[in-house]
C-alpha cells in the first residue's frame, strides 16, 4: 500500500512536469531517445493541432520523451519549480520511475499564459511488468516566453 501511494505521488509529479515550446528552444529539446521513441496518441480531434498552433508541442513531446529516456536532466529543465529544488535532489527522485510506455492526449484547453492538458499516461511496473494507466490534469505556463510544466507533486513543491 506505501509502494502504491509513493508511486502515485511519483506519477503526479510526472504528470506536472510541463510543456516549453518555444521556436526558438525547438531544436534544443529534439534529443535522440536513448530508449524507443514514445508513443503519442491524441484522442480529441483538434488536440494535437491546438499544441502545434500555441507552440507547445515539441516541448511537449520532449518532456514526456526525456521521462521515457530516463532524461532527468533535460526534464528538470522544463520544470517551473517555485521552490528552491536541487537537479541532484529532482534526479534522484524520479530515479527509480516506472517505464513510461505511452501518452494518450485526451483534450487540450488552450490559453494565452497557460494551458491545461489532459492526459492518459501508461506506464509499466517493473515488478510485474503489467501495464498501468493513469489520468491527468497537467497544467503548462508561459514562462519568460517559454512553456513550463507546472509541478504539483507535493513532495517537490514543498507543499508536504
Amino acid at each position: 500500500m506505501k509502494i502504491e501511494s509513493v508511486f502515485l505521488s511519483v506519477c503526479f509529479a510526472v504528470i506536472a512536469i510541463g510543456f516549453t515550446g518555444c521556436a526558438s528552444t525547438a531544436s534544443s529539446l529534439k534529443a535522440e531517445s536513448r530508449i524507443s521513441q514514445l508513443e503519442f496518441k491524441f484522442v480529441e480531434p483538434n488536440a494535437e493541432q491546438d499544441l502545434a498552433k500555441i507552440g507547445l508541442m515539441t516541448t511537449f513531446k520532449s518532456y514526456w520523451q526525456s521521462h521515457r529516456d530516463r532524461n532527468w536532466s533535460l526534464r528538470f529543465s522544463l520544470e517551473n519549480l517555485k521552490q528552491n529544488l536541487s537537479e541532484k535532489f529532482y534526479v534522484a527522485y524520479y530515479d527509480k520511475a516506472w517505464t513510461l510506455k505511452a501518452v494518450s492526449v485526451r483534450g487540450v484547453t488552450p490559453g494565452v499564459l497557460s494551458t491545461g492538458i489532459s492526459l492518459a499516461l501508461t506506464f509499466i511496473n517493473p515488478e510485474t511488468t503489467k501495464e498501468t494507466v493513469f489520468e491527468a490534469i497537467e497544467i503548462w505556463t508561459l514562462v519568460g516566453g517559454r512553456w513550463m510544466h507546472e509541478v504539483n507533486d507535493p513532495l517537490l513543491t514543498g507543499t508536504k
